[in-house]
């Protein structure tokens, strides 16, 4: 989404976290990043340009990395007001950020609903389940397994090729 009014951008972003600012350039990729209070933003790192999906990639290891609350690109608009090449570049990386957003919200929103419909009493750990606070994670689930039947069912789990544990991190948030 673009957003162009500071007073809109500061009540749909969180007051803390660190925000990644963006330049892009038609050789290079310019990023900073804010201190938690999101006062001072600091020169982080230059990429060269590359394709959307690399750069994708490159921006969501920052997002993990560094924990980025929120993400500001520059639009460089002519100085009398009017859209240029430069800026068109921009609007259209923020048009492609937020359908790839809008993508994985989805599959992850039918992961979701179809979990809950066909495990009776699941719990999801933390703000797994939550679209708006974790897009991006994956989706981190209690099992309600009988605690005899618990270590088969794992074994079934890992022979498939999913991803699990018992205890530990994965029950982070948990009330359980």
């Amino acid at each position: 989404m673009m957003i162009n009014d500071s007073k809109q951008f500061r009540e749909i972003i969180p007051y803390k976290g660190p925000i990644l600012g963006i330049d892009l350039g038609t050789k290079r990729i310019g990023m900073a990043i804010s201190d938690i209070n999101q006062k001072i933003a600091s020169p982080f790192k230059v990429e060269e340009s590359k394709n959307f999906s690399e750069i994708l990639n490159v921006l969501k290891k920052i997002r993990i990395d560094r924990d980025i609350c929120s993400v500001i690109v520059g639009d460089p608009i002519n100085m009398d007001g009017s859209i240029g090449p430069k800026s068109q570049s921009s609007r259209s990386f923020v048009n492609n950020l937020s359908k790839e957003k809008q993508y994985v919200s989805e599959i992850k929103s039918y992961f979701i609903s179809k979990i809950s419909n066909e495990i009776k009493n699941i719990k999801f750990n933390g703000n797994s389940a939550d679209l708006s606070k974790s897009t991006y994670t994956l989706v981190n689930v209690l099992l309600p397994v009988d605690k005899k039947t618990a270590g088969l069912f794992m074994f079934k789990l890992d022979m498939k090729g999913i991803a699990c544990s018992k205890g530990s991190a994965c029950q982070s948030g948990s009330d359980n």
